[in-house]
């Protein structure tokens, strides 16, 4: 049985496909789910089970987490650094055998920066004189 929340789930997903300019075949490959399933979801036939939320997902670019979140509340807005998403997709693309590599080169940027900023606060600070 269809809620007035899935049913404006199926709304998103509509209006989600307009913005992109992508057809319901477009956004199946893309999440590697089958156009049906996206017919029948949309068009209220099927509730959306996990396979679904997934592909969806995957096919926005998007994390499970905040499809489920549209799924219960379609008209949330949030806040999003896009560059951020981009990249979270990007990790889950990375081979896992090829995942600490990241994770590593990841750290050291982070502390490289960590260290640049510590420095300029260093420069900033007055010198204490040790009479």
């Amino acid at each position: 049985m269809y809620t007035a929340i899935t049913m404006k789930f199926s709304e998103w997903i509509d209006a989600e496909l307009e913005r992109r300019g992508w057809s319901r075949v477009e956004a199946a490959k893309r999440g590697n789910i089958s156009a049906s399933m996206i017919d029948k979801v949309v068009n209220e036939y099927s509730e959306p089970g996990i396979k679904f939320l997934k592909g969806i997902a995957l096919a926005f670019n998007m994390t499970l987490f905040q499809v489920i979140q549209k799924l219960d509340n379609p008209d949330r807005v949030d806040e999003v650094d896009t560059w951020a998403e981009e990249m979270e997709h990007k990790m889950t693309l990375v081979p896992p055998h090829l995942r600490p590599f990241a994770e590593n080169m990841l750290e050291a940027l982070i502390k490289n920066e960590e260290q640049a900023e510590a420095a300029k606060l260093s420069k900033l600070q007055p010198k204490r004189s040790t009479k």
